[in-house]
């Protein structure tokens, strides 16, 4: 009887450590894309010796000419962890239209309010210990039929729907703030597809 209960004791102990590694697992994975505010990339591949500190860069203005710093963070042990801001100024917000226009013939947006104003992240800058822009990271994948997706930080004022009144590539639905997308040559989504593992990359500018 001491033998069966000793058994039982240590199984139960084996199949919560297993549970609780499992939700170890789990965190890891989705540690990128936990929350669209905080950043924390890790394992980046090509990662350079030289980066030192990363800058998150907004572009605004009528043609894209002007740009702000909104945060930054040091780089160290392969990766970084950022948190951006919890809204941005009014110079820095643009019309929703400008954000999600589409190249997919005689598509029509439904946008579900046409006064929301936002931008976007499509990477963030690398520089080294002078300032030095080295080049950019960003979060990509490719999968194994060689199609090409990368996330972006969508920010907006207000929650916001935009869909597609022909073809499904843009389905966007949008909270007030930080928003993690998913960007192609055949989709723009706010639902992470599937078939992609997404990982970190800094591309050398050449």
């Amino acid at each position: 009887m001491k033998s069966f209960r000793f058994l039982a004791t240590f199984l139960m102990v084996a199949l919560c450590a297993t549970f609780l590694v499992s939700c170890e697992k789990d965190n890891d994975i989705n540690e990128n894309e936990g929350s669209a505010s905080k950043i924390v990339a890790t394992n980046v591949i090509n990662g350079s010796f030289q980066i030192a500190t990363v800058k998150t860069i907004i572009w605004h203005g009528d043609d894209y000419e002007d740009y702000d710093v909104i945060a930054q963070a040091s780089y160290k042990n392969n990766g970084f962890t950022m948190e951006l801001p919890a809204s941005l100024p009014a110079k820095c917000l643009l019309p929703i239209m400008y954000l999600v226009s589409s190249d997919y013939e005689g598509a029509e947006q439904l946008i579900s309010d046409r006064t929301v104003k936002g931008n976007t992240l499509w990477g963030f800058r690398a520089y080294n210990s002078n300032d030095e822009y080295l080049g950019f990271l960003q979060y990509s994948a490719y999968s194994e039929d060689y199609d090409w997706c990368e996330a972006i930080w969508f920010y907006v004022d207000k929650d916001v729907t935009v869909l597609e009144q022909r073809g499904d590539n843009v389905n966007l639905n949008l909270k007030k703030g930080w928003n993690i997308c998913y960007n192609s040559d055949v989709f723009f989504t706010s639902k992470k597809p599937s078939g992609f593992n997404l990982k970190w990359e800094f591309k050398e500018d050449i």
